[in-house]
């Protein structure tokens, strides 16, 4: 069997290749500048390119938290979420612990924080079982996708439970891990499940309205 097919193959991949590599003596960093973003700054962001540019991220203005179940500490922060007054809601998965002798998720909650970081309140830990999805309606009220609850829950700034929906099915209103949540300027509230491969959307009562996708 011949092998110039193969060897014709090959360097047809390398031309491909040479192709999107910069040119010689041109830096592999720096912004692209035939696609910027505005940024709020009123700068550019380069855009994505197929080259193996690398370009450099400016430090943070302020972090904060720290490994554990404290206030102000985080286990597997998932999600965050800004709220009215600059309020910082994040969203923590929890950390795998034993309770009652078996292994099981632990201090899966929220926390709220003001805008310098500092810490307000938390709740959710005993209740949330691994949630992955938070937004913030207009009105300052706290939605959250109970992942592993089947649940959504709706809870006040002061994290207050307002009310919670779903539970384990494939019907209309029923839930199979949502995993995330959004709001539109109505309150409906929109949610993402996995395990019914669906968008699933509620009026801000909860009660279900429509939803697409699925198997």
């Amino acid at each position: 069997m011949s092998a110039w097919p193969w060897l014709a193959t090959l360097f047809a991949a390398l031309l491909a290749i040479a192709a999107l590599a910069p040119a010689p003596g041109a830096s592999a960093r720096g912004p692209d500048p035939a696609s910027p973003f505005p940024t709020r700054e009123g700068g550019d962001v380069p855009s994505a390119r197929f080259t193996a540019a690398a370009y450099q991220l400016a430090r943070p203005a302020l972090a904060w938290g720290a490994t554990g179940a404290g206030p102000g500490e985080f286990n597997l922060p998932i999600d965050v979420a800004l709220g009215p007054g600059d309020a910082v809601y994040v969203l923590d998965y929890g950390f795998l612990g034993v309770v009652d002798g078996a292994e099981r998720y632990r201090e899966a909650r929220v926390q709220r924080f003001d805008r310098q970081g500092r810490f307000v309140a938390a709740w959710g830990a005993g209740r949330l079982n691994r949630p992955i999805g938070l937004a913030v309606g207009p009105d300052g009220d706290v939605w959250v996708a109970d992942t592993f609850n089947n649940a959504i829950r709706r809870y006040a700034p002061d994290g207050a439970l307002r009310a919670t929906w779903g539970g384990y099915g494939a019907a209309l209103g029923q839930l199979d891990r949502p995993t995330d949540v959004a709001l539109d300027v109505r309150g409906n509230v929109y949610v993402a499940e996995f395990g019914n491969h669906r968008v699933q959307v509620f009026g801000p009562d909860g009660i279900p309205r429509a939803a697409w996708g699925g198997e």
